[in-house]
């Protein structure tokens, strides 16, 4: 019995609600119509809506080419970033090759200022054992003369 009641009660308070919603639903003839007046604001205010909406597809596709530039950019940008980091590389590994050169240069002039200075005696050298060679020549020289006239 409990379960009836509880049957007929939902029943009687959907049949009531939809009754209400029936008896109070608008018909084509009851449509509201806009004053006279309003009628052409509501035109303006249509075209406004319009020119609105144009305005806003206009501003995405802006945005959307914007957008696109910007994703360009930044490509753009990760590619100069790369090629600024292969430059700087190759900065370092010249800079870090000439400091190798310069150290060999250094050394090397060392090498010639002690050569220069070898070579310096043995010009001396030589020029003293070329004049000795001379003297011993003239010696020589003269003692062929003498001999000369003593045979």
């Amino acid at each position: 019995m409990k379960k009836f009641l509880s049957l007929l009660g939902a029943i009687t308070l959907t049949a009531s609600a939809t009754s209400g919603v029936v008896a109070c639903g608008v018909t084509a003839d009851s449509q509201i119509q806009p004053p006279d007046g309003d009628s052409s604001r509501i035109k303006s205010l249509e075209k406004q809506v319009a020119d609105q909406k144009k305005q806003i597809s206009d501003l995405e596709s802006e945005r959307d080419s914007l957008e696109k530039q910007r994703n360009d950019l930044t490509k753009n940008l990760a590619e100069a970033k790369q090629e600024q980091d292969i430059l700087v590389k190759t900065v370092d590994d010249l800079t870090a090759d000439n400091k190798a050169k310069d150290k060999k240069i250094t050394e090397l002039e060392g090498t010639k200022a002690v050569l220069e200075s070898k070579l310096s005696d043995l010009q001396s050298k030589y020029d003293s054992l070329s004049k000795e060679l001379e003297d011993a020549k003239k010696e020589l020289l003269g003692v062929e003369q003498q001999r000369d006239l003593l045979e």
